[in-house]
């Protein structure tokens, strides 16, 4: 008795199904390990063959069991050495094993949470060797102070990959750098903030201002290896000015990375609230007060279609976070929005968000005050 699958993928929603060819009811045990900050998980459950086959839904349990990990990705600047902020994570482990009177079977698989559409990607490996975890244009504009972050996988063994860094500047010429490298089977998150960027082009004593830069890899860098480039390809950022009127949010995309929208059009707030009270005689009183602080956006005009891909990416993540110009961010829920879209015409999408954790935002700093002359 053994297990018989096709699969060719890591992603939780592109998992191919399992079968098992036997006659008799089989005990299956589902077992995931691996996941940072998490114990193994197992469950087991009782099977009934159908014309002499056991058919297990691999997606539906990966996808029940892995949930999506939060980032913790921040840039590491200690004195003197210069370190890059990278999170790198082993895959997790889904492992089922069957059991009956004829004997026993095991099949296992690394696994990450994510998919893509089987039109969109056609080799998974070849796709994770060439390319970060993200949706996002190959050049896209990026703000001082935003959060930036690259996901990219590492889908085979023995091979070594280093991420190297180009930066532009006003006069100086371009300067490479790596800033990471990696091997083994992984996921590597790596913060590529223009403030990260900066402190390296500082660090590296270049007096000049940074224009863009763009991160790629090298794959068997070492001296005498049989380098390989473009793995993945690169992705360039263009700094541009910052507009305090526009509004940037950091997600989770489909698969599995994070990406930055940045919305230009205009921004409203709209409280929400109900008012609970009593009435005695001809005296009312208010017992509760009910205070929401809703916000409408517009993500001004859409003009390609990689762009409107992006922003349904936004719009579908249940990862979502408001970035604030000093470079935190805060949980929020997307509650209504007004995605039409009208081909070879701008067109725009409308949102309304809310902060997920609820607060006043009230933090006012006081000082000392000089004497008053009037």
């Amino acid at each position: 008795m053994e297990f018989e699958s096709d699969n060719h993928s890591i992603f939780t929603e592109n998992l191919g199904d399992v079968s098992l060819k036997t006659s008799l009811e089989t005990e299956i045990t589902v077992e995931l390990s691996g996941v940072p900050g998490r114990t193994a998980e197992s469950f087991s459950f009782f099977l009934a063959p159908t014309d002499g086959k056991i058919t297990i839904r691999t997606s539906e349990i990966a996808r029940r069991l892995l949930t999506r990990h939060e980032t913790t990705v921040e840039v590491i600047v200690p004195n003197p050495i210069y370190e890059w902020g990278m999170e790198s994570r082993d895959l997790p482990t889904l492992k089922l094993t069957a059991h009956n009177a004829s004997g026993d079977a095991e099949w296992s698989t690394r696994v990450t949470a994510g998919g893509y559409g089987e039109k969109e990607i056609g080799d998974e490996t070849e796709f994770l060797t060439h390319n970060f975890l993200t949706w996002r244009p190959q050049i896209s504009i990026t703000y001082p102070g935003l959060k930036e972050q690259l996901t990219f996988i590492d889908p085979t063994e023995g091979v070594f990959r280093a991420m190297r860094l180009r930066m532009y500047f006003g006069k100086e010429l371009p300067t490479d750098e790596t800033i990471v490298r990696s091997n083994g089977i992984g996921l590597r998150r790596i913060d590529v903030s223009p403030a990260a960027v900066s402190a390296l082009a500082v660090y590296k004593g270049i007096d000049d201002v940074l224009t863009a830069y763009d991160l790629y890899g090298i794959a068997n860098e070492a001296p005498g290896a049989n380098a390989a480039w473009d793995t993945p390809f690169a992705q360039r950022f263009i700094i541009g000015r910052r507009d305090l009127r526009q509004t940037s949010f950091f997600f989770q995309n489909s698969l599995g990375g994070f990406d930055t929208v940045t919305a230009k059009g205009v921004r409203s707030c709209q409280p929400e609230g109900e008012t609970v009270s009593f009435t005695n005689g001809r005296t009312e009183e208010m017992l509760e007060t009910g205070f929401t602080d809703t916000w409408e956006v517009n993500t001004g005009f859409i003009r390609t279609r990689q762009e409107k891909a992006l922003w349904d990416e936004f719009l579908s993540s249940t990862n979502k976070y408001l970035l604030l110009p000093d470079g935190s961010h805060r949980r929020i829920v997307v509650d209504e929005f007004d995605a039409t879209y009208t081909y070879l015409e701008l067109s725009s999408y409308t949102f309304t968000y809310r902060l997920a954790a609820a607060e006043t935002g009230h933090a006012f700093t006081r000082k000392i005050l000089k004497d008053f002359i009037g």
